[in-house]
């Protein structure tokens, strides 16, 4: 079987890493696949997918393969012309800003009509975000994020006694302009933040007080092996996003084992719960962002409970039924076939 893997681009995100992740366990699958993204043509990820002999494409022939996975909301143009000539699944990762996006680009919102299986991660979603687009139509999938990281490996040391760590694109929907403040509303000297993610956007109260305290605030980029080793080497993570779907740096956080602080999203409700295995705080609130810090801060208790209950969440979450799922799904979709009849065809399952 041959798949094409439409990425919208090639920087490492969360959803990259997973359509990674994905490729390369079709591949270990015997699978021939090829991988193009649409957004532009290099960065950090394509030599890895070229590591694990999957071929780099410019333009592809639809015709040529048996299914094509297309990655995020931000691909939605390539849905149509692919379902035209091949099996074509949509894999949207994106919560609110999802909307934001085909709002801004009306023609995409056709891609739900011809894609051949939707693919959420969460029943939020499906049932609440998208549900107007999808109507009735069948062949929408719920497939919850699942992962598998080392525990131990390399960590960064620490060049202050504390460190808060938060992984994403730094960009308005994650509000790391919130962390950023609220760190420094807390008034200590012994704590550092680092923020790892594909800088985009910081407000300017936030890059001045980074810019002027340099030894306490960090703002990288970096691969995904080397955030890991950030991540083990935090005491607590901090996510205060205004919209997600199902992060995957917060299941990462949780597996290894830190404390959270997260906001109360409704596509974490079910699973993240407030001063159970996480804290979680309103969105755009920086008070109760440096509260619950300063809690966490303040207790080695409240830590360890915390963090050792959010590893048992994120145990949940494993990265062999996340792909045993989408083998499920894949399959399903290829066994459908046409059945000819008089006055027309029919769907019907194999």
């Amino acid at each position: 079987m041959r798949v094409l893997l439409i990425n919208h681009e090639y920087t490492i995100s969360g959803a990259s890493l997973l359509m990674l992740r994905l490729a390369r366990h079709l591949v270990d699958r015997g699978l021939s696949c090829d991988v193009m993204a649409i957004l532009g043509h290099d960065g950090p990820l394509r030599a890895r997918y070229a590591a694990h002999g999957i071929r780099h494409r410019i333009t592809a022939d639809f015709k040529d393969y048996d299914v094509a996975i297309v990655n995020t909301i931000f691909a939605a143009a390539i849905v149509p012309p692919a379902a035209k000539f091949t099996k074509t699944v949509w894999w949207i990762h994106e919560g609110e800003n999802g909307l934001d996006s085909l709002r801004d680009s009306p023609a995409d919102r056709g891609a739900f009509e011809h894609a051949t299986a939707i693919v959420f991660q969460t029943e939020h979603q499906r049932t609440t975000i998208y549900r107007d687009l999808l109507g009735d139509r069948g062949r929408v999938f719920v497939i919850p994020v699942g992962i598998d990281i080392p525990v131990s490996g390399p960590s960064k040391p620490k060049t202050l006694p504390v460190r808060i760590v938060s992984i994403g694109t730094i960009d308005r929907r994650k509000r790391h302009s919130d962390l950023v403040r609220a760190v420094a509303a807390l008034g200590r000297g012994d704590v550092e933040c680092v923020i790892i993610g594909l800088y985009f956007w910081l407000e300017e109260a936030a890059r001045r007080i980074a810019a002027d305290h340099p030894d306490r605030f960090k703002i990288l980029e970096a691969a995904h092996d080397e955030t890991l080793a950030w991540l083990r080497s935090a005491d607590l993570f901090c996510l205060p996003s205004e919209s997600e779907s199902q992060p995957l740096s917060v299941l990462e956080a949780a597996a290894l084992g830190k404390p959270l602080v997260i906001t109360d999203l409704p596509s974490y409700r079910g699973i993240w719960r407030h001063a159970e295995n996480c804290l979680l705080v309103p969105v755009g609130d920086i008070g109760a962002i440096s509260s619950a810090l300063a809690a966490l801060l303040s207790s080695a208790d409240l830590r360890e409970r915390l963090g050792a209950a959010a590893r048992e969440t994120a145990g949940q979450f494993t990265e062999a039924a996340f792909l045993a799922r989408f083998d499920t799904m894949i399959e399903g979709i290829l066994n459908k076939r046409r059945k000819i009849h008089h006055g027309g065809t029919e769907d019907t399952e194999d």
